[in-house]
């Protein structure tokens, strides 16, 4: 909540209607020319807009503190415009408390109006009704009050024991006259007596506590006819043990005479009188209380009534006394602890801090950007991309290899560089994929190696030619044989004017001594293509191709074919499974991971024995694993013609 708080006080500070009063009180100290009254208000509010801008507030939690800070140039107009923005919001509370003062005692007046309006109303009934039923007070004209009631009562018990006794009495008389014939026996009356009074009496407790245990579930214990059913109760079980006390010793039976019977029956008409009369008495009694209980509720009800509209109507008025109060009390609920200081220096720019900030965030979004890139980056530029992506062995990294002015000016004889500069950095690379193939492979020597690539234009034919002039300068035997029947290239590197090689063999049936041209380079042998067939494929898959394999492996130490790409033409599968050994050979600008993996899959499908990858075409200066292979490559070697005319160019600047 406290922080819903600051937030809200916070939005209100930088408002738009605060910071337009904070122009407002800036106009009329002079802040922005002479003091006036007389404002421009478009002026104020793009000045107020562009303030909001420029003023920043901080909410302290803990504390519930808020910091102002204004930007600006002028040290002393900064501290200015703080103190006023400040001052406002502090005046801003002062006059929302008048209004919520105001608001609250114009409505707290019109309520107070209501309350006395009901209070004289309650009044009023209050005092009709005392009219009405004659009340001067709430104790006065109580005509049955318990202890009035309980002496009815009581006089009306006793006469109804009395005249029960002497019924008794005569009933006893008569009992024994009728058994005696006139005379009374020598026998007490009073045991008669006495027997019939406890089984009235027994039966007139009995229905005194039915009476009382129904009256209970219907009124209080404080009720009159519950008292008084109580004290007859108790007077009951009272004349009850009397009857049980003995007769004193020694004490003599009464004779009661005949002639007592008259007497009798006068006493017992009294008592009978007197009885009924106090019956009558005590039914009147009772229902006069009846009426007297139901108007003292009702009076109860209007007197609860008035006192309620009294205690709201002096609630009502303590309340306007107090948002009176509180109007006329010119204090604010925001108090102002510190006021702004004119700074001496400025707060921006801070370099260390910006330095400090910068350097971290720079990592982060450069080793971002790395990863990004990189991630992006589909090419396998390194060692780790090749036994990562291909699960291959790398055989070598061959250089780019320049076209330079000096010897073999041709493209294809330029890149024989094993042959026109065996110095050079690359051909100590080719020398080196030799080595892996002859001795790194850990298995007999093959003799027939497929050199391939996944699309056109990574140097496949570069280095299978390269490849077969380090064989042939080893010692070995070799034959070269151009097997790319779509696009042939071995005629740039080794030109030859005669007019046969493989197409012959396959189509015409001519024998292999018949096509089989000797280069100029000792222990290498040419089978050149020499022509475009329109069925490539059916040829390098026939059984004259398997025959001129097996024949030519039994001639030759090393057979060397260059064959077309493997992702757009099945020829390359095809002599894939005839071959013993297939080199693949990759240049990270012409083809992506993807494209290697697909070459793959599909070399493996027909169960290729891959010797490893090659990386050509390789820019080794730019990369730190390659550049240090590249020195050691090139320790003891002869620059090629394109490093020699880079470093003319490089003196000449």
């Amino acid at each position: 909540r406290d922080k819903d708080y600051l937030k809200t006080q916070a939005a209100i500070l930088t408002s738009q209607s605060n910071l337009q009063k904070v122009i407002v009180r800036l106009m009329k100290g002079g802040f922005y020319g002479p003091p006036t009254d007389k404002i421009n208000q478009a002026k104020v509010i793009s000045l107020a807009a562009g303030l909001q801008q420029r003023v920043n507030v901080l909410t302290v939690e803990d504390n519930q503190v808020i910091r102002i800070s204004v930007e600006g140039t002028l040290p002393d107009r900064v501290a200015r415009i703080a103190n006023a923005v400040a001052e406002q919001y502090v005046q801003s509370g002062i006059d929302q408390k008048e209004t919520m003062a105001d608001q609250a005692v114009t409505w707290l007046k019109g309520r107070l109006e209501e309350a006395k309006q009901d209070l004289d109303q309650a009044e009023t009934e209050l005092r009709e009704f005392k009219q009405k039923e004659k009340i001067t007070g709430p104790d006065e004209n109580d005509p049955l009050s318990a202890m009035s009631l309980i002496r009815l009562n009581d006089e009306y018990f006793a006469a109804r024991i009395k005249r029960m006794g002497v019924e008794s009495r005569i009933a006893a008389l008569r009992k024994a006259r009728a058994a005696n014939k006139g005379s009374a026996p020598i026998q007490s009356l009073e045991q008669e007596v006495h027997k019939q009074m406890r089984e009235t009496l027994t039966k007139e407790y009995l229905d005194t506590q039915m009476q009382l245990k129904d009256l209970s579930q219907r009124y209080s214990p404080e009720h009159p006819d519950i008292i008084a059913l109580r004290a007859k109760a108790d007077r009951v079980q009272n004349e009850l043990k009397g009857l049980d006390e003995p007769e004193m010793p020694g004490q003599d039976l009464a004779i009661v005479p005949t002639g007592n019977l008259a007497d009798l029956q006068g006493e017992y008409n009294q008592a009978l009188s007197s009885e009924r009369a106090l019956s009558e008495a005590l039914a009147a009694h009772r229902e006069q209380s009846q009426n007297f209980s139901r108007t003292a509720v009702s009076y109860g009800l209007l007197k609860q009534k008035v006192d309620l509209k009294k205690t709201s109507y002096s609630d009502l008025q303590s309340k306007l006394n107090d948002a009176q109060l509180s109007g006329q009390l010119k204090t604010s609920p925001i108090q102002l602890l510190d006021p702004a200081l004119v700074p001496k220096s400025p707060s921006e720019p801070q370099p260390v801090r910006n330095l400090v900030i910068a350097i971290p965030l720079g990592l982060v979004l450069g080793i971002g950007l790395a990863l990004l890139l990189d991630t992006l980056d589909r090419r396998v530029k390194s060692p780790q991309d090749v036994a990562r992506y291909l699960n291959l062995s790398l055989l070598t990294v061959i250089p780019g290899i320049g076209l330079g002015k000096g010897v073999g000016r041709e493209e294809g004889k330029a890149k024989l560089v094993t042959l026109h500069q065996p110095r050079s950095h690359a051909a100590e690379c080719y020398r080196n994929l030799r080595t892996s193939i002859l001795f790194s492979s850990g298995r007999p020597v093959p003799k027939t190696i497929l050199v391939t690539s996944a699309v056109a234009g990574e140097g496949k034919s570069t280095t299978a030619a390269n490849l077969a002039v380090v064989m042939a300068q080893s010692g070995r035997k070799v034959l070269l044989m151009d097997a790319d029947l779509r696009r042939p290239a071995m005629q740039r590197y080794f030109a030859r004017g005669e007019n046969r090689g493989l197409i012959r063999i396959l189509k015409d049936g001519a024998k292999a001594e018949e096509a089989v041209q000797r280069s100029e380079i000792e222990n290498l042998d040419l089978l050149l293509c020499h022509g475009i067939p329109s069925n490539p494929s059916e040829l390098l898959g026939s059984p004259r191709m398997q025959v001129l394999m097996d024949h030519l492996r039994s001639r030759y130490d090393t057979v060397i074919i260059d064959s077309p790409v493997v992702i757009s033409v099945p020829d390359a599968v095809i002599l894939a499974a005839r071959a013993e050994a297939v080199v693949l050979v990759h240049c990270p600008g012409a083809a992506d991971r993807d494209m290697v993996k697909h070459a793959r899959e599909k070399l493996d499908a027909v169960n290729a024995s891959l010797l490893g990858l090659v990386m050509n075409k390789v820019d080794v200066k730019s990369n730190k694993y390659f550049y240090s292979n590249y020195l050691y490559y090139g320790y003891g070697s002869e620059p090629t013609e394109s490093e020699r005319d880079e470093k003319r160019k490089q003196r000449k600047s």
